[in-house]
């Protein structure tokens, strides 16, 4: 079972399991933890063989799968089995056992964001925060810190690689179908100009898009590099405009906006840096684009129809407020909020430039808005001063690194575009999901120059 999950030897199996779980999830939740908790042992068991290059792979692939896991974990209340923010236990713990027993160096930029991330723990300025909020603003960053520590000189090829992402995509699907299956019909739903928690199974939608966009994007990659993540590539089609249906209907633009972006960035860096053997360039059919262009709109068009065109004003920033008159429609408006979040956390940090006021503290210290922190940048400011400043300027670091890295041209476009996912994430989630912590730390491989075989 465990290679037929890996090496994709079952694809249509496997596809049509990961639905199932995710409808059966809507009926009890202990299937998923039995599932859950089998795959974790598996992990553990790798994890003590995980010096040897052999067995990296599949330890980088069972951590990100089980990462992954987080948003139908949190859909379907396992916690205290499964906790709420099991990702970032799980990605400290497992990169973490990674960091004192990988034969590898360890990646010094990653190293030096964890000096950089840590201090700000040891204080609270607002005296408030407590141990959740420590956990719930702190970890990520600093579980992307240490994956990147450890990942940062982990050597994996191309098909690795493709198993890794196809994993994640399984989470997505199972997520996708339990989000679908409870969604009531469209007729009883009353579609507003805000984010619509009927369509998201009762999480947060934010957090729903986030990963039906990345399931969008997985889909895409699939498809266009023909890898039948789900058995054929007209299947992966079909997924890539099911995640984007049900990411629109959750009215929470911000997930879809990454996804079409990476979409964007997959097909421009590969027809412009596709080689065949390092020596022609082979420029990709203008029809793809088209197709999935096409495939957009009209999705776009039947969510736009559902919700009684309701979708259209949604993304052009209208609110109930705006409509009638009494709200300006503004930066602020525009961003949900997160243009005054932003703000404040900047006044935060003016007045407390050094060290910022601890992790967690700068929800219940913002003079204008109390809100969760949604803008990882302005949160790392105001929480941890200049050393949030330096560890943000290493973030946009890896992104450069992963451009400039000389490998097979689908590879780096894979690792550019699982760093703008993880980057442009943080602008609009903060780091509530695993999306950005994993797809960053992932996107710190250094690649192997092996062709991709069928």
């Amino acid at each position: 079972m465990i290679k037929s999950l890996l090496l994709n030897k079952s694809p249509y199996m496997w596809t049509a399991f990961h639905i199932g779980l995710g409808i059966i999830t809507t009926l009890s939740r202990w299937p998923f933890i039995i599932w859950f908790f089998f795959w974790f042992s598996i992990t553990i068991v790798t994890a003590l063989r995980s010096n040897t290059q052999s067995f990296i792979g599949k330890f980088v692939a069972l951590t990100a799968y089980l990462v992954s896991f987080e948003l139908l974990a949190r859909m379907c209340k396992t916690a205290p089995f499964i906790p709420y923010e099991t990702s970032k236990y799980l990605l400290i713990l497992f990169c973490g056992f990674g960091l004192f027993f990988t034969q590898n160096k360890l990646y010094r930029p990653g190293l030096a964001m964890v000096a950089l991330i840590c201090p700000a723990f040891l204080y609270d300025l607002s005296g408030l925060s407590g141990f959740s909020g420590l956990v719930f603003n702190g970890f990520a960053p600093l579980g992307l810190a240490i994956g990147a520590a450890y990942l940062g000189n982990v050597k994996l090829d191309l098909i690795t690689l493709n198993s890794i992402l196809r994993l994640i995509w399984y989470t997505a699907l199972a997520s996708f179908s339990f989000v679908f299956f409870k969604t009531p019909d469209f007729d009883t739903i009353n579609f507003g100009l805000g984010a619509n928690f009927e369509t998201t199974g009762g999480e947060s939608s934010n957090q729903v898009s986030s990963v039906l966009g990345l399931g969008m994007v997985l889909s895409f990659y699939s498809w266009f590099f023909r890898l039948n993540f789900s058995g054929h590539r007209i299947g992966d089609l079909i997924f890539t405009a099911l995640f984007g249906f049900q990411g629109l209907l959750t009215f929470s633009r911000g997930g879809i906006f990454v996804g079409v972006l990476a979409i964007a960035l997959i097909y421009f860096l590969s027809n412009l840096n596709k080689q065949s053997d390092g020596k022609k360039k082979i420029k990709i059919p203008f029809y793809y684009l088209i197709i999935i262009a096409v495939l957009g709109l009209i999705t776009f068009q039947q969510v736009d129809k559902i919700t009684g065109g309701k979708l259209v004003l949604r993304y052009q920033g209208e609110t109930e407020g705006t409509l009638i008159g009494h709200k300006e429609k503004n930066l602020n408006v525009l961003s949900t909020n997160r243009f005054a979040i932003l703000m404040g956390d900047l006044e935060l940090w003016q007045e407390n430039l050094i060290g910022g006021v601890g992790v967690g503290a700068s929800k219940y210290l913002r003079t204008n808005d109390r809100s969760n922190p949604h803008v990882e940048f302005s949160r790392l400011l105001a929480e941890h001063g200049i050393p949030g400043l330096l560890y943000f300027g290493i973030m946009i670091y890896l992104g450069f690194r992963a451009y400039k890295q000389k490998t097979v041209p689908q590879i780096k476009t894979i690792l550019i575009a699982l760093y703008l996912i993880g980057l442009l994430t943080s602008f609009h989630s903060a780091t509530r999901t695993y999306i950005t912590p994993l797809l960053i730390a992932l996107s710190t491989i250094t690649p192997i120059n092996l062709r991709n075989k069928k």
